[in-house]
């Protein structure tokens, strides 16, 4: 935000979490715009290449799928709004971090009122989920035709073992 709308901001993400709106309304037009970009999965020749690199890579995985029909299909209003309320219905382990050209002390008396009052309720611990991914050993030749004209594109992907790290569980 600017400087000048930094309390709007706030006032949002003050409503976004403590009276958050589940409307059929609102879920229509979120699966109008979900539906639109589908329609348009795998039209041009770049998105048939990048979902089969995404195939390679990741599997079936649905955190790296693209928004196909098929995606849109096992959308759930219900399972949508449980989800929505167990990331955000308990900020206690929330960090808000705020940087720029802002006047400290007025920042946060804002803050203080705006994020300082979001009801909480006892703090989470919440195991962190590592999905391990398969490994690609060698080299991989795919061969992806869509479209009249010859195109050419290769990616380059690179795997390995990272050295452990405190934020990452097996």
């Amino acid at each position: 935000s600017t400087p000048d709308s930094f309390e709007d901001l706030l006032q949002i993400i003050n409503k976004f979490m403590t009276e958050p709106q589940f409307t059929e309304q609102g879920w229509s037009f979120i699966m109008y715009n979900m539906q639109q970009r589908a329609l348009a999965y795998n039209v041009q020749p770049s998105d048939v290449l990048i979902s089969k690199a995404r195939e390679l890579l990741y599997g079936k995985s649905i955190r790296h799928t693209a928004i196909s029909p098929e995606f849109v299909d096992m959308l759930d209003a219900a399972k949508a709004e449980r989800i929505f309320k167990e990331r955000f219905g308990n900020v206690s382990d929330f960090s808000f971090v705020i940087s720029g050209d802002v006047d400290e002390e007025k920042v946060l008396e804002l803050c203080q009122y705006y994020i300082g009052t979001i009801p909480v309720e006892k703090p989470l611990h919440e195991e962190a989920r590592h999905e391990k991914y398969k490994k690609i050993t060698g080299i991989t030749n795919e061969v992806v035709r869509k479209g009249k004209e010859d195109k050419g594109l290769v990616l380059i992907c690179f795997g390995g073992n990272l050295p452990p790290a405190s934020d990452v569980y097996e």
